[in-house]
């Protein structure tokens, strides 16, 4: 498998994991499986991760994120 396709399913992993446990939440912490909202709130994962997955082309995590 090539390094792209190994990176793009970590980001997909990664998502996947932010969507089930700490959706609309800043961060998720992965040992508890917890959200938290160390930045007030505002949704940092979620405004952080829209351009990585715009450019990884994962277009429905994408469209989920918008």
């Amino acid at each position: 498998m090539q390094r792209r396709e190994k990176v793009k399913e970590a980001m997909v992993h990664a998502w996947s994991s932010y969507e089930r446990y700490a959706w609309g939440n800043d961060e998720l912490q992965p040992q508890s499986k917890d959200g938290v909202n160390s930045f007030g709130g505002l949704g940092a994962t979620l405004i952080d991760s829209l351009d990585t997955l715009y450019i990884m082309g994962l277009d429905e995590q994408f469209q989920r994120a918008r």
